[in-house]
């Protein structure tokens, strides 16, 4: 499932505010509304000092659970699985998860699950206001 990237993301009932946020939050550890949000992530790949000095995307898996307890088995598995082309790794047994390239042209890739839809389109300065 495609989830455009201007879009509130809904998992277990619970909105989030874009990409941006679901970043935040598996940054931060902080659990939204019950819901935790955990990240396997690898950067770009660089191949010059100008692309380490500059490059900051990174190509990223989200994984989300009910406790703190659940995500840190979900996130143990995410680790341990070997991946396919620009780091995806996609298993039902973490599901619900998300799958985004780290650019904000592309959207995010969803396993179906009944766990997670897509929600209202944002306003453009709520998703894509990272400083690059």
């Amino acid at each position: 499932m495609l989830i455009e990237n201007n879009r509130q993301i809904i998992v277990y009932g619970v909105a989030f505010d874009g990409v941006l946020d679901l970043e935040r939050h598996a940054l931060e550890g902080t659990p939204k509304e019950g819901v935790y949000v955990g990240a396997d992530r690898q950067r770009y790949p660089c191949f010059d000092d100008e692309d380490y000095a500059y490059e900051k995307r990174c190509y990223w898996n989200f994984v989300f659970a009910r406790s703190a307890e659940e995500l840190r088995d979900k996130l143990e598995r995410l680790r341990r699985m070997p991946w396919q082309t620009n780091y995806q790794k996609f298993r039902g047994d973490v599901r619900p998860v998300i799958y985004w390239e780290g650019d904000m042209r592309e959207p995010l890739v969803a396993l179906p699950s009944d766990d997670i839809t897509a929600g209202k389109y944002l306003a453009r300065k709520t998703y894509n206001s990272r400083k690059r």
